[in-house]
């Protein structure tokens, strides 16, 4: 079964880019399309492991390298 087919009415606002006219999809697809993304938009928001995890990064660091702590 092909990719979403078991939805067969149409979703309000919804564009299934698969199942719609090249000309009509490729404008859509254009303008989501950028030549450069800003970083925040490509990674999100990030922490490092130290900063959430409240203890000293050579503890942190000899837990984690210890296979038994997987």
């Amino acid at each position: 079964m092909p990719a979403l087919a078991d939805i067969a009415a149409p979703i309000e606002g919804v564009v299934r880019i698969e199942t719609s006219p090249r000309e009509q999809a490729t404008p859509i697809i254009m303008e989501m399309m950028r030549s450069v993304y800003p970083h925040d938009q490509v990674f999100g928001e990030f922490c490092t492991v130290n900063s959430y995890i409240d203890c000293p990064p050579r503890e942190l660091y000899e837990y984690l390298a210890d296979t038994r702590s997987l």
